[in-house]
């Protein structure tokens, strides 16, 4: 339930059950986000 100001919709993207994946999830699309 983190809110990522670099998605538009989270909805769409289903992170990972796991919390440590999830934290590498959220580090992956924030390094997305600066890369636009």
């Amino acid at each position: 339930m983190a809110a990522w100001p670099c998605m538009v919709s989270p909805s769409s993207v289903q992170p990972p059950p796991s919390t440590t994946q999830n934290r590498s999830f959220a580090q992956v699309l924030n390094e997305s986000c600066d890369v636009k």
